[in-house]
């Protein structure tokens, strides 16, 4: 079976004996590495960006969730508001967030 030449220059820049890529299970492993290293289409970001402009999310529209209770594994709160209510609610949580790892505690007592 013949080394494909793609396979042979990725093998030269990683130091890989040529016995090992004779080896099937060592190919798909090497070529999966290397596709996985290699950039995402840049037609599927634009048809993503497209489709998202042409459906503008309405601010007023509700939208519901469902969240854990604290403390229980089987219930959940249903907790319905809008879009922008959503976005302040998580504008608010993640400047609360920010704000205590930058102020932090110290060595305070009792914090």
């Amino acid at each position: 079976m013949a080394i494909p030449d793609g396979l042979r220059q990725i093998s030269g820049l990683i130091n890989v004996p040529k016995e090992s890529l004779m080896n099937p299970v060592f190919r798909v492993a090497l070529l999966a590495a290397v596709a996985s290293l290699m950039p995402a289409p840049l037609a599927a970001e634009q048809k993503n960006d497209a489709g998202t402009a042409s459906k503008k999310r309405d601010p007023n529209q509700m939208v519901c969730e469902n969240q854990e209770v604290l403390g229980s594994r089987l219930a959940v709160k249903k907790i319905c508001m809008t879009r922008s209510q959503w976005a302040e609610q998580r504008r608010t949580d993640r400047e609360m967030v920010q704000q205590s790892q930058v102020s932090g505690c110290g060595r305070k007592v009792g914090c």
